[in-house]
């Protein structure tokens, strides 16, 4: 709901006739996405704070953990606005705030995209894990405990990986408003990001589009899934 909204917003201020009620357009869209993210945001903090115990329950579900990756997306859009929209009318203490909040975003971007292979599957007392090692526990774990089948496979096992991805690329739009040149090379250096969420992008896309040879389309209630290889391959590109 908030990317779908967030890009909306992002999309309006991109059209390049420089009309003032596209601008507005944008930042009503802007504002009823930081309506929307906020009020997810403060329901979900409040359910794993009231509920502890849900939280141990959602993380180990192959299908529900998956979407945690839309949380740093989402806020991504809103960071993507407000260098677009607030940093231009307020100066440099907005540059700074967009700066600050794009890094929350990426170590939480990155967090989810590396924790999730051990968390669902993996023994938390085992000792460090290779990439390459990880990326085993990760595919793994898409056919632990309740996906026990390659039909069970969806396009939903991106959503996680995309999110560095993103990241990435809201890293780029606020890299270009900072004034200090050691800030952009730091900033830009955690293209890092996109090296994480690539390759795994690409993994993930195989046993897919194999599972698509061999079993043809999900299921009805899953077939929206389809347009989820769309994030990684255009989020990549434009980052």
């Amino acid at each position: 709901m908030t990317m779908g909204t967030g890009i909306v917003a992002v999309l309006l201020i991109s059209i390049p006739f420089q009309a003032r009620w596209l601008y507005w357009l944008s930042v009503i869209f802007f504002v009823l996405n930081t309506i929307l993210f906020s009020a997810a945001f403060v329901i979900s903090l409040l359910r794993y704070t009231l509920y502890p115990e849900i939280w141990g329950v959602m993380v180990r579900d192959p299908v529900n953990s998956l979407f945690l990756g839309c949380v740093p997306m989402g806020f991504a859009t809103l960071i993507n606005m407000w260098v677009s929209v607030c940093v231009p009318a307020w100066g440099p203490w907005a540059v700074t705030f967009g700066w600050v909040l794009w890094m929350i975003d990426s170590v939480v971007a990155a967090a989810v995209a590396l924790s999730l292979g051990f968390l669902m599957y993996a023994n938390p007392f085992m000792p460090p894990l290779t990439y390459i090692q990880w990326v085993s526990y990760y595919l793994a774990s898409m056919s632990s405990e309740y996906q026990t089948s390659l039909d069970k496979i969806t396009a939903a096992q991106l959503l996680p990986v995309v999110a560095p991805i993103v990241a990435a690329g809201s890293g780029s739009k606020v890299a270009a408003v900072l004034p200090n040149p050691q800030h952009v090379l730091g900033t830009l250096i955690t293209y890092v990001l996109w090296g994480i969420g690539i390759p795994l992008a690409m993994t993930v896309l195989v046993m897919y589009y194999h599972r698509l040879m061999i079993h043809k389309l999900p299921p009805r209630e899953a077939i929206v899934s389809c347009f989820l290889p769309l994030g990684p391959m255009g989020m990549g590109g434009f980052t």
